[in-house]
């Protein structure tokens, strides 16, 4: 494969492009990838690196590059709210890989607060077809939140630190769930109608969620359930790994999410094109 650096909008972003090895100009997808949170645009452990070398060596460019204000990137000349620049960002970085590859349709990939403006993204570029999105919003459904209640009951430690704080009042009662989101949160109707608007435009998605949900989801079926108004199980492929933590610290959830990857876009119909 071939990796060069990428200077986008004349240097406004800075990123890496990996093509396959013999790379010539033509249409087809390529992946745009970027940061997580303030994580440079490797990515958690490299899984950015990973997902875009992972990608060329199935033939399809990856563009990794920094929001703007962060890694490389110098800050935006123009002050906007992080949601709406992120989304500009985006914009920009498909128009630079659109031009060095000549691809004509994007799959963009992102986790966390990635995963967020990769959906608003595709919500107002039609030249995004794909999304994999890597622990979006996630709403509690009544069978994941009574296990989960469960399993913290019967957590030994729990009752230790209570049983301190009844004794030390300077002592936290309790410690804040690691899968509880801190992010602002859309409500589940807006997000479950977005993704509907999605699916009606043929935007073929990935969701792939880690134990970071699991006190609101326990497997795909509670997904679909929480939007059933929405009938997107035939638009949206789940994935759930609960072995697996937020940023994908072992080699095998890393393996598991490249695979999953992979799987994904080989069956992935990423043919649908729509101007922006």
């Amino acid at each position: 494969m071939i990796e060069s650096v990428a200077h986008i909008d004349g240097g406004a972003l800075v990123g890496i492009l990996t093509t396959p090895n013999v790379h010539t100009k033509k249409s087809g997808a390529a992946a745009i990838l970027f940061n997580a949170g303030i994580v440079h645009r490797i990515g958690a452990h490299r899984l950015n690196v990973k997902i875009a070398r992972r990608l060329a060596a199935l033939g399809m460019p990856a563009l990794r590059f920094d929001l703007s204000g962060l890694g490389d990137s110098p800050p935006a000349e123009q002050a906007s709210g992080f949601e709406e620049q992120a989304v500009m960002d985006v914009q920009r970085a498909i128009d630079a890989a659109a031009e060095q590859t000549g691809a004509d349709r994007f799959v963009v990939i992102g986790m966390c607060s990635g995963a967020d403006h990769g959906y608003r993204s595709a919500l107002v570029d039609k030249r995004i077809a794909g999304l994999i999105l890597m622990d979006p919003y996630a709403y509690a459904h009544p069978s994941a939140k009574a296990a989960d209640i469960v399993r913290r009951a019967m957590e030994p430690d729990r009752w230790v630190r209570k049983a301190k704080s009844i004794l030390n009042k300077s002592l936290p009662d309790d410690r804040q769930a690691p899968d509880e989101q801190s992010r602002p949160v859309p409500a589940r109707e807006e997000f479950g109608r977005d993704l509907a608007l999605l699916v009606a435009r043929k935007v073929e998605i990935l969701i792939l969620y880690t134990g970071f949900v699991r006190s609101f989801l326990l497997k795909p079926e509670h997904f679909f359930e929480t939007f059933d108004e929405h009938n997107l199980a035939g638009g949206v492929t789940v994935k759930l790994n609960l072995d697996a933590d937020h940023t994908y610290t072992t080699l095998a959830s890393q393996r598991e999410l490249l695979n999953s990857i992979e799987e994904w876009i080989g069956g992935a119909d990423l043919t649908h094109k729509d101007a922006r």
